[in-house]
């Protein structure tokens, strides 16, 4: 059965004339209840500034937020829930630059370790470069 739809199907609003580009950020929201949490507090506060500083360049130009982050081993968990357990921690990075309602996340298992996918490794999909 055909459609009676002529138009064209888009994307959200949000997402028009970013120019295929995306910010990513990535494993930033978390609890800091990890060994040498307090050592790199420091850091991850400078890292979060400047990725406020950059998020609000990008945001007046149009560009789309995507948050990847683990699960903290909550399988069954969302957005919602996994941001919410990153502030009941007195975590400064985390309530810095927590995610907008508007912006997209992504849940990752917490370790991607694979022959195909080593620690450490970036992935882009080529949609976003």
């Amino acid at each position: 059965m055909e459609s009676d739809r002529t138009d064209t199907p888009t994307a959200p609003m949000r997402d028009a004339g970013s120019g295929g580009m995306a910010m990513l950020i990535i494993d930033m929201i978390g609890c800091f209840d990890f060994p040498g949490a307090e050592r790199l507090k420091p850091k991850a506060l400078a890292a979060a500034k400047a990725i406020l500083h950059l998020r609000g360049k990008l945001e007046a130009a149009g560009v789309p937020v995507i948050y990847v982050n683990d699960n903290f081993g909550e399988w069954h968990s969302e957005k919602s829930r996994l941001v919410e357990r990153a502030l009941e921690r007195d975590n400064p990075v985390s309530r810095m630059i927590a995610p907008d309602d508007a912006d997209y996340f992504v849940i990752k298992p917490q370790a991607m370790r694979s022959p195909a996918f080593p620690a450490g490794s970036v992935f882009m999909s080529s949609a976003l470069a």
